[in-house]
């Protein structure tokens, strides 16, 4: 994957759980459980019950509707939906790029937020932060080990930074950081989770880690790959990761068990995103787009043949709301569910690597030199 990023900027499942919904809270009772609380979700009502582990001190029952089963109740920001699988509202027009104000000149990787405001930004050799929404970034001081950063995922007030020499944590927006132990992280590429309790992340060698409240161990991913560039989940049981060759392997027991997906081979892998369990996009070489989508894997993009093209990070607001950003300044979107992408001016030409936004008209994407360009 080291190399691999650095050529890039160079040249330029089983049935889930019933639904339940809730009316009110003495509907909520379990075997085990008692006390719960009937939670608006915003589309529905469903039932949570204490957690220590969370935030909020709730955690919504498996039994959720909207993929919010297991998660913490407000875990979940607008913006990432993380497997919520409901749109935060309808694509409009092209979205305006502007460049911001960036304190680096290094090659900028990955970007994560949990909120419009309160944003990282990361990559070769530097980490740096707005609480302002990008008026003005602020350099953080990491644990001197690790660099190289592909991979954030944030939550309010927290964020977990992967790298080449493992993974570093923080709860107070990076006023300080903590060094995590993880088995077998030597080179880990991305990272993704439900909660702060519940966290995947990937890497070289095709290694698998899960984080626990904070205890880190390696699961089998039965990936005989040589590396694995991407991970996203539905919820707490489904996550898909991706990488070389067109790899795409999945869980559906939270990571008890992995196995191969059977997508499309060939490309390899750089990006996954989702609005749903079902409904997964994976980006990589020659610009290419699969989808799954119900049942199985589809081509949305094929290659384009050019191997010194690649779309190299994905994400979106909703189903009907997906950007793709690569090579050459290159950011594609779609507005019906993938069935067509449209170029958007980026107004740059340097390679994009990393995308992230709060809403449909708030999104954020980082490159190298230290790119960093904010649509509107």
């Amino acid at each position: 994957m080291r190399t691999l990023l650095l050529a890039l900027f160079a040249v330029a499942g089983c049935r889930g759980p019933l639904v339940y919904s809730c009316a009110q809270d003495n509907e909520c009772v379990r075997a085990g459980k008692s006390g719960g609380q009937c939670v608006d979700s915003g589309r529905g009502r469903y039932c949570a019950f204490a957690d220590s582990a969370c935030p909020d001190g709730r955690r919504f029952d498996p039994t959720a509707g909207e993929s919010l089963g297991g998660l913490c109740v407000g875990a979940v920001p607008a913006g990432d939906l993380g497997g919520v699988g409901s749109d935060l509202g309808t694509a409009g027009p092209p979205l305006t790029w502007s460049p911001q104000i960036s304190t680096t000149a290094n090659d900028l990787w990955a970007v994560g937020g949990y909120d419009a405001n309160h944003v990282w930004v990361t990559g070769q050799w530097d980490t740096h932060f707005t609480s302002d929404g990008g008026q003005t970034w602020k350099l953080q001081t990491l644990p001197a080990a690790l660099d190289h950063i592909a991979g954030i995922w944030a939550r309010p007030g927290n964020a977990w930074l992967t790298g080449w020499f493992g993974t570093v944590s923080t709860t107070n927006d990076g006023t300080s950081f903590k060094t995590n132990t993880i088995p077998n992280s030597d080179e880990l590429y991305a990272i993704w989770g439900t909660d702060p309790a519940n966290l995947f992340a990937v890497g070289n060698g095709g290694v698998v880690v899960h984080g626990v409240n904070g205890t880190w161990t390696e699961q089998t991913s039965n990936c005989s790959c040589a590396y694995l560039n991407a991970v996203w989940g539905g919820d707490a049981n489904i996550v898909y990761a991706g990488g070389a060759d067109g790899t795409v392997i999945r869980t559906t027991d939270g990571g008890k068990t992995w196995g191969p997906e059977g997508a499309p081979a060939g490309q390899t892998i750089y990006g996954m995103w989702g609005s749903g369990p079902s409904d997964v996009y994976a980006v990589g070489e020659q610009e290419s787009i699969i989808h799954r989508d119900g049942g199985g894997w589809s081509v949305l993009r094929a290659p384009n043949g050019n191997a010194q093209t690649g779309l190299v990070g994905v994400w979106g607001s909703g189903a009907d709301d997906v950007f793709a950003v690569g090579t050459n300044g290159t950011i594609l979107h779609s507005a019906d569910h993938g069935a067509s992408w449209q170029a958007q001016q980026s107004g740059t030409t340097q390679g994009l690597t990393g995308i992230w936004g709060s809403g449909p008209n708030d999104v954020f994407v980082v490159g190298a030199g230290g790119t960093i360009r904010h649509g509107k």
